[in-house]
């Protein structure tokens, strides 16, 4: 949905800082991602001939083990999470700021219930007016002075 000039600023501010917020955390568990490659990659291999010297009647059985973990680690990490609650379909209404939160509260498990923590000791910390006030303010004033996107012409 594009926002149309009737769109109040405060709106606007909202989903820009949702954006903001969103990115950053897909940049984070893509770090992380990368990270566990780097690590499996070597890890497998060893794994899978560790399995063909030292256990031939199952020689699978780590390699396999380390598979049902890396899963559980993908599931925990949760990549697209942020797609769900942030992106709905084109005939849908943009989900509303009570909305957002309910489905940020219930972000309870994997790496996103630790990242929930973090966001709310953040947004506490912006409301008891610490120095992340003055920080909000900056990015605010740098995003609103961002140029309008260019209207389409007439087809």
């Amino acid at each position: 949905m594009v926002p149309s000039e009737a769109t109040p600023a405060s709106e606007l501010t909202s989903r820009r800082w949702t954006l903001a917020r969103d990115v950053a955390i897909f940049q984070l568990k893509l770090l992380i991602d990368g990270l566990k490659d780097l690590v499996l990659a070597p890890v497998a291999l060893l794994l899978a001939l560790a399995g063909l010297v030292l256990s031939p009647r199952d020689p699978g059985r780590p390699f396999y083990a380390l598979l049902r973990w890396g899963l559980g680690f993908d599931q925990w990490v949760n990549m697209f999470g942020a797609v769900q609650p942030a992106l709905p379909a084109a005939s849908e209404p943009t989900p509303t700021s009570g909305q957002a939160a309910a489905t940020t509260d219930s972000a309870t498990t994997g790496i996103d219930a630790y990242l929930t923590r973090i966001e709310r000791v953040l947004v506490e910390q912006y409301r008891q007016g610490g120095l992340t006030t003055k920080t909000k303010e900056a990015l605010d004033e740098l995003l609103n002075r961002l140029p309008d996107p260019p209207k389409r012409p007439p087809a």
